[in-house]
């Protein structure tokens, strides 16, 4: 009787550990698809910014930003007409 007490409490042990370890395992996955999410959101804001960046670096927009710089402190040197 001692052996079959001895031999059920210890498949119960390994029935348990086995269910902790998938619980857990089920958990870090869980974790693991939640921080995959984010750094998928982060790479779509790198590639977003990098766009803003070659937008800002193309050559024909700083001379457009230069020249509207330049008319308008153009226009605020000027002294107001005399009426």
């Amino acid at each position: 009787m001692f052996r079959v007490l001895v031999v059920l409490s210890t498949g119960l042990l390994i029935l348990m550990a086995v269910v902790i370890l998938r619980v857990e395992t089920a958990r870090v996955e869980h974790e693991i698809s939640l921080l995959d999410y984010a750094g998928d959101d982060l790479k779509h804001e790198i590639k977003q910014l990098d766009q803003q960046l070659a937008r800002l670096r193309n050559p024909a927009l700083i001379r457009a930003h230069v020249t509207e710089m330049q008319l308008r402190r153009q226009a605020t040197s000027q002294p107001a007409p005399d009426e």
